[in-house]
């Protein structure tokens, strides 16, 4: 039952943690309007250089530029400084859902707790 209560809790940090950046979104590199198939979530410090996946480092942006332009750079400090506000609405964004997140890692918890004390 051990397994089942941690692929539980797994599976409800998945669910929510996937949910952040859905429809259409703004590049935070390019300002371009990106629609959900053509996204991809880029580390403002590429994972490579720093294992962060902290929602602050995770932002939207063009599959295409992601892959084949940025990978695992990271971006210079003009762009950085160019692209400041959209940056910061999405950081914005992302203490809201984190937020959230928080609440709801509590509620879900107490009913991991529940449930599994009762096995």
């Amino acid at each position: 039952m051990v397994h089942f209560c941690t692929a539980l809790w797994y599976i409800f940090g998945l669910r929510l943690t996937r949910t952040i950046f859905t429809g259409d979104q703004i590049c935070v590199w390019s300002g371009a309007l990106i629609h959900q198939n053509d996204m991809d979530i880029d580390h403002i410090l590429p994972y490579s250089v720093w294992f962060n996946n902290d929602l602050w480092n995770l932002l939207p942006t063009e599959r295409n530029l992601n892959q084949k332009k940025k990978k695992d750079k990271i971006s210079t400090r003009e762009l950085i400084t160019k692209r400041a506000d959209t940056i910061v609405d999405y950081w914005h964004h992302s203490q809201l859902i984190k937020n959230i997140l928080n609440l709801t890692k509590k509620l879900e918890l107490t009913f991991y707790i529940n449930l599994c004390s009762k096995v």
